[in-house]
C-alpha cells in the first residue's frame, strides 16, 4: 500500500508518466510543484490562499551562468526545501552547475523520504526558454 499518492502534474507533458505519483515520486512531484510556483521578490507567492509557499528560482532565469547564480540557486533550493513535509533535502549531495553548451543550470536533487529514510533523487535543467 502506498503511503503517498498525489496527482502527477506532469501527466500528459512527458512520455511513460502515470496519472498518479506514488510514494518517492509523489515526494519529488511535490517539491518540483514548490519550485515551480513563483515567489517574487517581497517572498509573497501567486498562490492567493498560501502567500507563503513556492521559490524564487523564477527570477533567476535571466541570471548570468555563473557561480553566483549557482549560490543564489542552492540559496532558493534550501528556502523551498522548508516548505517539505514529507522530506528532507541533502543539500551536501544536491549538486548544481553551469552547462554553458546548453545554456542552462543542471540541477540535481537529492531528497530523503522522512518515513522510509531512502534517497530520492531527480534532476532537471532551469534554462531561459
Amino acid at each position: 500500500m502506498s503511503t503517498y499518492v498525489d496527482v502527477n502534474t506532469y501527466y500528459g507533458v512527458l512520455e511513460d508518466v502515470n496519472l498518479l505519483a506514488v510514494d518517492d515520486d509523489a515526494i519529488l512531484n511535490g517539491f518540483l510543484n514548490i519550485l515551480n510556483t513563483i515567489k517574487d521578490q517581497d517572498g509573497i507567492s501567486e498562490k492567493p490562499f498560501r502567500p507563503n509557499s513556492g521559490s524564487s528560482l523564477y527570477q533567476l532565469l535571466q541570471e548570468p551562468l555563473d557561480d553566483t547564480t549557482v549560490f543564489k540557486i542552492k540559496l532558493a533550493l534550501e528556502d523551498a526545501a522548508k516548505q517539505l513535509t514529507r522530506a528532507t533535502i541533502d543539500l551536501k549531495q544536491s549538486v548544481v552547475r553551469v552547462n554553458r553548451d546548453k545554456g542552462c543550470f543542471e540541477i540535481h536533487l537529492v531528497l530523503t523520504n522522512s518515513i522510509t529514510n531512502k534517497s530520492i533523487t531527480g534532476f532537471f535543467n532551469l534554462a531561459k526558454g
